[in-house]
């Protein structure tokens, strides 16, 4: 899958600040799981990754140099990598919460993942236009499956989000196709 650039950082800036906030986790008493993005960059997915991002069940402990997150948590810098610790408390949380709950563990990580429906109903609901490519992307690669998705996104973000994912469950079936074209299978 390669629907963007790879990560702004490096792979060892980044999983040097994902310890970070892993042992930040670890001294808050707090449960933490990687979500959005970065639960992508995790499993090996190339996308654009400005930081790291972790569903959090409370604040960070001790003292930290970060800014309010809209919709709730907190951001600061490990080195040189944003981290981004939500803690939502908008319409968003239960899906936050839901997506922690189901968290699953990913070889190499000291952190457990949010599923990949979940994290592209977080997706979805950010609605920016890379995010559309990455969820027509997990689709068209197999790590989505078009069923699984339509029902978390009902479940989630109700009927209105439908349509953007018909729309981009029809672009990933286009790129399904226009690929066995290319390779001289037959379209159908």
């Amino acid at each position: 899958m390669s629907p963007g650039p790879r990560p702004e950082h490096d792979e060892s800036a980044l999983r040097a600040a994902l310890a970070a906030v892993g042992e930040r986790g670890q001294r808050s008493g707090r449960s933490l799981v990687v979500c959005g993005r970065s639960a992508l960059w995790l499993r090996g997915m190339s996308c654009h990754l400005e930081g790291i991002e972790v569903v959090a069940d409370g604040p960070p402990s001790g003292h930290v140099d970060a800014q309010d997150v809209p919709g709730g948590g907190w951001t600061w810098l490990e080195g040189a990598v944003a981290v981004r610790w939500i803690q939502r408390t908008d319409h968003y949380a239960p899906l936050y919460r839901a997506a922690a709950d189901g968290a699953e563990s990913v070889p190499g990580s000291p952190l457990p993942a949010a599923p990949i429906p979940m994290v592209a109903a977080m997706l979805l609901a950010s609605r920016g236009p890379e995010d559309a490519a990455l969820i027509t992307a997990l689709i068209v690669g197999g790590q989505l499956d078009a069923e699984v998705a339509r029902e978390v996104i009902e479940g989630w973000l109700g009927v209105y989000a439908m349509d953007d994912l018909e729309a981009l469950i029809q672009e990933a079936e286009w790129q399904v196709m226009r690929q066995r074209y290319n390779r001289g299978d037959k379209p159908h």
